[in-house]
């Protein structure tokens, strides 16, 4: 099975955040840095991923240190991350799923709400994730043609199925 190719979507990521007149984002929901990153955030732990048009930071806490060794940075403070975004002049955010204090802590009036191009980037499917599910048709396919279905009910689906 082919692995997500990462650059390619940062890629995509700066040419969309060019085009709106960004110079980086933000990015803090642990699906969004996993889609990016590959790297699963704790999710008790915040995380930010902040992308400009030259480079990419990944931010963990401190609780989240056995990413450290895998190529992201640990924040001791939210001070650490807010330092990296004052290098960016103007930042897209996920207003969605930024919280209004986590803004109040880190943002400023130059930050642009960036929610929507965030989700259309992945809207289109890459090589990965075509496979990915093209994969899971066929597992489901294959379940469904290993069982009977008439008149059982969906429990005794679902129990034929884990057996």
């Amino acid at each position: 099975m082919s692995q997500p190719d990462f650059d390619s979507r940062i890629s995509r990521l700066r040419e969309t955040f060019t085009e709106s007149g960004l110079d980086g984002v933000i990015i803090n929901s642990i699906k969004d840095i996993y889609y990016y990153t590959g790297k699963t955030i704790n999710r008790m732990d915040p995380g930010f991923f902040v992308v400009t048009k030259k480079t990419s930071k990944l931010f963990v806490s401190m609780l989240d240190n056995k990413l450290e060794n895998n190529g992201a940075t640990i924040f001791k403070s939210l001070v650490d991350v807010k330092n990296e975004i004052k290098k960016v002049k103007r930042v897209g955010f996920d207003e969605k799923n930024m919280s209004v204090l986590l803004f109040r802590k880190l943002g400023s009036s130059s930050w642009k709400p960036f929610s929507r191009q965030l989700k259309s980037i992945r809207m289109v499917k890459d090589r990965h994730e075509i496979s990915s599910i093209k994969r899971a048709c066929r597992i489901t396919l294959d379940i469904f043609e290993s069982i009977e279905l008439n008149g059982k009910t969906e429990v005794e689906v679902s129990a034929d199925i884990h057996n």
